[in-house]
């Protein structure tokens, strides 16, 4: 028997219907329908949490159906002579950047010319995402109570837009009566486009 328990609804739950307007606007641009299902889930989650223009990769726009790769280059070119990007207004002044692309990328991204900074840290926290999983589990060895085996597991991720992530997780064996330290735990942090940081891993990322 299993129970769960989630801060975050699920996906379907979540889509606004802002979201829902921009997905079909993006579906029309798709030369290959079946792949429309998991870009949905790719792009409500940065939706949720957008890119910065400043620190955007290559990779990151490659996600994007409506972008080509010149449209990409000309991009990172662009980026790369100016160092710095202002306001998304300057999407204009790159080669092959037209009206509609700009429109379906513009929900997506945001511009900072510089990334959040430690000092701000509590306030970035609470502007993050966190959801939390419990499950127990219990198998019956006889129709004895006494001999019921509970087996816990928690699950906590985190997430600041795409710079940071963080997750816990803590199982116990089963059988194991109930207390507050876990049999076995796993921790990761990542670090993402913090000024000379590219991508900091710290922790067991398995779990």
């Amino acid at each position: 028997m299993l129970f769960f328990f989630s801060i975050k609804p699920i996906l379907a739950q979540q889509a606004t219907t802002e979201f829902e307007t921009i997905f079909a606007q993006i579906a029309e641009t798709l030369e290959n329908p079946e792949v429309a299902e998991t870009l949905l889930e790719d792009l409500f989650f940065i939706y949720e949490n957008p890119l910065n223009l400043n620190t955007v990769s290559s990779e990151e726009l490659e996600l994007f159906p409506f972008l080509n790769n010149e449209q990409i280059q000309n991009f990172l070119n662009f980026r790369n002579n100016y160092s710095t990007i202002y306001s998304v207004f300057e999407l204009q002044l790159i080669p092959k950047f037209d009206e509609k692309s700009i429109a379906l990328l513009l929900p997506f991204v945001y511009v900072e010319s510089d990334t959040w900074n430690f000092k701000k840290l509590s306030k970035r926290i609470l502007q993050g995402n966190t959801s939390v999983l419990n499950r127990i589990s219990y198998n019956y060895n006889s129709e004895e109570i006494k001999d019921v085996e509970l087996k816990y597991y928690t699950k906590i991720q985190y997430n600041y837009k795409q710079n940071v992530f963080a997750g816990f997780t803590g199982e116990t064996d089963a059988g194991e009566k109930p207390k507050f330290a876990y049999d076995h735990t796993g921790f990761y942090f990542m670090l993402k486009n913090y000024k000379q940081i590219r991508n900091l891993n710290i922790g067991d990322f398995s779990v």
